[in-house]
């Protein structure tokens, strides 16, 4: 039990060792990629790990659909970025279902074995200071659409149609994607 302890220990002081030699050089994460329980592969990646200040940010993003079954990606009209202290939250492509306003949303199809791309632009106006900026994209889908695939009516409460979204809608954060602002 006692060399368990020390190889225990070993590790974690070699991991605290590793985690702060890539703190101290700056590591910045290029790509990031992860799958749902659903078999849907999400990634993102930046155009350049530099920019000058004063530029757009450019994430692209692709969906590979690695299951039988078709799913659903949720776009809405308006981007949604936002800043949590350093921390960059971008909802598109997927804007997310919020309880004000239109009902806004289209869906883009992924079918079964398929992969779709797209691409984010983070405005200049947005990034505020030089530095890495850390950045995570939002994306929400659904296996069916039914009743949720329209425009409202005018006049019609977005309500029903959110309230709806939000029940069938699953969510996905990629993070830790970072871009050095000069």
């Amino acid at each position: 039990m006692k060399a368990y302890k020390i190889i225990f220990v070993f590790l974690f002081l070699l991991a605290l060792t590793l985690e702060a030699k890539a703190q101290y050089n700056n590591a910045i994460i290029l790509k990031v990629s992860s799958e749902s329980s659903d078999r849907l592969r999400f990634s993102i990646w930046a155009e350049t790990s530099e920019i000058n200040l004063g530029q757009n940010i450019i994430i692209n993003y692709s969906i590979e659909n690695r299951s039988a079954k078709s799913y659903y990606l949720v776009k809405g009209n308006e981007n949604r970025i936002r800043l949590f202290g350093e921390n960059m939250l971008v909802e598109p492509p997927s804007a997310l279902p919020t309880n004000h306003g239109d009902f806004d949303f289209t869906f883009i199809q992924i079918k079964p074995k398929k992969k779709i791309f797209g691409q984010v632009i983070i405005p200049k106006e947005k990034i505020e200071s030089e530095g890495i900026l850390p950045i995570s994209i939002g994306f929400g889908y659904v296996e069916y659409i039914a009743g949720i695939d329209r425009k409202l009516n005018k006049g019609e409460d977005p309500f029903p149609l959110r309230s709806e979204l939000e029940k069938r809608i699953k969510r996905l954060y990629l993070g830790d994607l970072g871009v050095n602002i000069r």
